[in-house]
């Protein structure tokens, strides 16, 4: 099962660059300019355009704890912004987990690669909040694997992660 989100990049105003890529909607148009087949070596505002390309979080694998309440959607959010504001600039570490609560909220991630320093962008955590509320409920605690990227998210109370360190956290063999 794969799921879609979309993340924002700028390209210039190449028809051929641009015909190449997915059109997030019919609506959606390559930018008219006299010469489609140059590029000047300082993008402008009228030759700068946002395009929408889709990005997979691949081979998923999704469980709800089903018999927790919701958790606050105030909490979740704010645990899931402290979260990438933790890894922004210095990615999870290789085998390691990284874990923010905010309140009774908790969101963690396992990175189980053994030598990559993995990202954690924003669109990234939104998708797998997506794929919580569509397969367990909206703020319903649940975790989603990825066998692709050997990466684990998780919205659990914040009770959960007290006092557990990453190999209580993450699949055996994940962290160090």
């Amino acid at each position: 099962m794969r799921y879609q989100i979309w993340r924002l990049f700028c390209s210039a105003s190449l028809a051929t660059t641009t015909a190449a890529l997915p059109s997030p909607s019919p609506t959606s148009e390559a930018p008219e300019s006299a010469d489609n087949n140059s590029l000047s070596s300082t993008p402008s505002s009228s030759n700068l355009t946002v395009e929408a390309v889709p990005v997979t979080i691949p081979d998923i694998e999704t469980y709800c704890y089903s018999d927790e309440a919701p958790l606050d959607p105030t909490e979740v959010l704010a645990a899931k912004e402290a979260l990438i504001d933790k890894v922004r600039n210095k990615k999870v570490e290789p085998l390691s987990v990284s874990v923010e609560t905010v309140g009774e909220a908790a969101w963690y991630v396992c990175n189980c690669k053994y030598f990559w320093y993995d990202p954690l962008p924003e669109d990234e955590l939104t998708a797998v909040e997506d794929l919580l509320a569509h397969a367990c409920g909206k703020y319903i605690a649940g975790w989603v694997w990825s066998w692709g990227w050997s990466k684990g998210y998780n919205l659990v109370p914040a009770s959960f992660v007290k006092n557990k360190v990453g190999r209580q956290l993450c699949p055996g063999g994940c962290t160090r």
